[in-house]
């Protein structure tokens, strides 16, 4: 014969007369819902696309540095400034969009900083410089570069801490760890793999002073293909 015990595992009474206790087997955690998985995957996909504009940047470092620092304009030091003013500004984007998020919600405050990537990513692709226009508004664009640098600093702060936080809001406990890993694997990997690929396939079409003078602009403009 067999009795359920006070804690929810069985009795099982054995031939030599003697009872055994069985403990209750434990549930497998629930599988990740498709439901989930469509909120965790915006979340994902603005990491990508914060992160995408880093990777151009930095694999077309040479052509920034022609079109926009060269000549006496700052040099390789400035395309780098340009590229660790970004990193200044984080900070800044964490507290502004950390209290935006709090306030209104972590999907608004993602869907702006998303919205102020793209935004400021395609501006650079169209852009003035010094290669293709005269000396003013040369100077007109590596201003206007810089703060599009500086937005993009801000978005990118921000949205990695809103989109964490979400993330970990939305998800199981036994799957957190897992549904956290996305942001890496598509905004720190992804990312730069699909940039690098982008600025190859560009590189391998076009003449190398059709690259210096509007070439290099393409993979900025892609970031607006959905």
């Amino acid at each position: 014969c067999q009795e359920q015990d006070s804690e929810g595992g069985s009795a099982t009474e054995t031939q030599s007369g003697e009872s055994s206790v069985v403990a209750p087997q434990s549930k497998d955690p629930a599988p990740v819902t498709w439901d989930l998985a469509a909120k965790i995957l915006p979340a994902a996909t603005g990491s990508f696309i914060e992160w995408y504009e880093f990777g151009i940047y930095g694999y077309e470092s040479s052509y920034i540095t022609a079109n926009f620092f060269g000549n006496g304009h700052g040099g390789s030091l400035g395309t780098w400034a340009g590229f660790a003013i970004t990193f200044a500004f984080r900070p800044l984007g964490g507290a502004f969009f950390g209290h935006l998020s709090d306030k209104f919600g972590r999907k608004p405050a993602m869907q702006l900083t998303i919205a102020l990537m793209l935004a400021t990513t395609v501006l650079q692709g169209v852009l003035p410089s010094f290669v293709v226009c005269d000396e003013a508004w040369g100077w007109v664009g590596l201003v206007l570069l810089l703060f599009c640098r500086m937005l993009q600093g801000l978005s990118a702060g921000g949205e990695l801490s809103a989109a964490a936080v979400y993330i970990s809001e939305i998800s199981p406990k036994q799957h957190l760890g897992l549904n956290l890993a996305w942001l890496s694997a598509t905004g720190t990997f992804g990312s730069f793999a699909i940039a690098a690929l982008v600025v190859y396939l560009v590189e391998s079409s076009l003449s190398p002073e059709a690259m210096m003078r509007w070439g290099w602009r393409l993979p900025y403009l892609t970031s607006a293909i959905p």
